[in-house]
């Protein structure tokens, strides 16, 4: 796509190139332009060899990780993925227990307290993840407060540990090694709860930066078609053409690197909840 971007900014300062190139030997425009739009073109021309040269590298690199001869000549898709639907409202909390980091700190406590019987030696505080829209709920935000009555040692991490998920009254924890994996426990579980809010928020940030783009690579396509118009008539000087131009051209890469930006970052979203909500789903019903 970033190849393609390349290409089109190549067409259009050749395109233009031949405009002022007509314009100059009928006398309408002056040397300079010419030299400008010379200069553009080969400024195009050479953005383009390096993007293809990059293109070709990586290719090169995925093939020798299939095991193939590293020729640059792989097929690759033309097109981002479909973007995926951001997770719906509610998503609980226990999808983070699935993390390989809490699954550790969990074995760490179970080890700690001689409970390794347990399915759950400990359990993350039960709360909803997500709002309506696929953006963090108030109760991870209230979570990610470690002031909040939830991260108390001695009480809702700790449900599983005594007496069967049955509370006591006091708990009173005497051996350095178990006040140890609790600490850890509860360091990984606040770590765990920041990444998702972190992820869903970039993925609420990276949402709204596309949608401004699309409008912004759409309203400059049409202020470069108009500028383009105006300079064949002459109302306009060429440096303004290119200016607009070179916006379009931006525009439509930065488009691009969002749109990679925020598939990636909807990768991470899955790792901060130790998989895909739809797979677990799907795995419930």
């Amino acid at each position: 796509m970033q190849e393609g971007i390349a290409k089109e900014n190549l067409n259009l300062n050749k395109e233009s190139l031949k405009i002022v190139q007509v314009k100059f030997d009928n006398g309408i425009v002056q040397s300079g332009d010419l030299s400008l739009a010379k200069a553009a073109y080969a400024n195009a021309q050479q953005n383009f060899d390096k993007v293809s040269g990059a293109k070709r590298t990586a290719m090169r690199s995925l093939e020798t990780i299939l095991g193939r001869y590293p020729k640059a000549k792989i097929d690759t898709k033309k097109d981002f993925p479909v973007d995926p639907s951001p997770p719906p409202a509610g998503v609980p909390s226990t999808l983070l227990e699935d993390r390989p980091d809490i699954i550790a700190a969990d074995l760490r406590v179970a080890a700690a307290f001689d409970r390794v019987e347990e399915a759950k030696a400990a359990r993350l505080p039960s709360l909803s993840l997500t709002a309506t829209g696929g953006g963090a709920s108030d109760s991870l935000a209230e979570a990610l407060n470690p002031a909040n009555a939830i991260w108390n040692l001695g009480g809702n991490l700790l449900a599983p540990i005594f007496d069967g998920g049955r509370r006591k009254q006091q708990v009173k924890i005497t051996k350095a090694e178990q006040k140890e994996a609790l600490a850890l426990y509860k360091k990984d579980a606040l770590n765990a709860f920041g990444e998702v809010e972190n992820a869903l928020d970039q993925d609420n940030v990276l949402q709204k930066r596309l949608k401004q783009l699309k409008e912004y690579v759409n309203e400059s396509d049409k202020a470069y078609k108009v500028m383009k118009v105006r300079f064949k008539e002459g109302d306009v000087e060429f440096l303004d053409v290119l200016n607009v131009q070179q916006k379009v051209i931006d525009a439509k890469a930065s488009e691009i690197a969002v749109n990679s930006m925020l598939l990636t970052q909807r990768v991470n979203l899955y790792l901060a909840l130790g998989g895909s909500w739809e797979l677990k789903e799907s795995a419930q019903n």
